[in-house]
């Protein structure tokens, strides 16, 4: 077991093996107590990992050190260091740009507007205005062709030199080729639909409990 001076000792040379001598008298106090606390925290990781009933002190060191690296940065050196104590070995170097802003889904109307012929099934919201979904589901029901965009001649599939039509894809189109221009039920529709359900089951169940009883 490891005496209070030794590992105070320890924890000094750890820290000026991170320092070059002419850039201790440019570091300020801040960095140096942030350098001295994470060397410390290193060895309680190390012995919390020893301790296998001790996983939570791990833990818990571990997250306050990753807290403590920005502020052990000393004069003319970044977070791209190659300090033991900033980037451990084996784990990839931290960035502040490490991750990169989650692209917001197209909404319904602009989906619309440049997504996939859905044919009778434009109107369905069952789509979410996830373009990937719309995809999909057209190539699935054999439509892959994308709708032009105005002023884009070449943003049709397969026919990037052919000229726009105003004129509606022909009968032959796999969507469009339905028996009825009926189109599928919006929101709005598919509560009503619920509503009226709803209202002729409540009948039912009313006109057959009068019959049990004998009405």
């Amino acid at each position: 077991m490891s005496s209070l001076k030794e590992t105070l000792r320890d924890i000094k040379h750890e820290v000026l093996l991170t320092i070059d001598e002419d850039d201790l008298a440019e570091t300020n106090r801040t960095a140096i107590l942030a350098r001295v606390a994470i060397a410390a925290l290193k060895r309680l990781e190390i012995a919390a990992k020893e301790n296998e009933r001790d996983a939570g002190s791990h833990a818990i060191a571990r997250n306050a050190r990753k807290s403590l690296q920005r502020l052990a940065i000393a004069p003319g050196e970044s977070l791209s260091t190659t300090d033991p104590h900033l980037n451990p070995p084996g784990k990839p170097e931290e960035t502040e740009n490490r991750k990169k802003p989650r692209r917001e889904a197209p909404n319904a109307d602009e989906t619309r507007q440049t997504g996939w012929d859905m044919g009778q099934y434009a109107t369905a919201n069952a789509f979410d205005g996830d373009a990937a979904k719309q995809a999909k589901f057209s190539r699935l029901m054999g439509g892959a062709k994308k709708r032009p965009v105005d002023g884009d001649p070449s943003d049709r599939v397969g026919s990037s030199h052919r000229p726009i039509s105003s004129s509606p894809p022909p009968p032959s189109h796999p969507l469009n080729a339905t028996l009825h221009p009926t189109k599928a039920a919006d929101a709005q529709t598919m509560k009503r639909i619920q509503h009226d359900l709803e209202v002729q089951f409540d009948v039912s169940v009313h006109h057959k409990g009068k019959k049990g009883l004998g009405a």
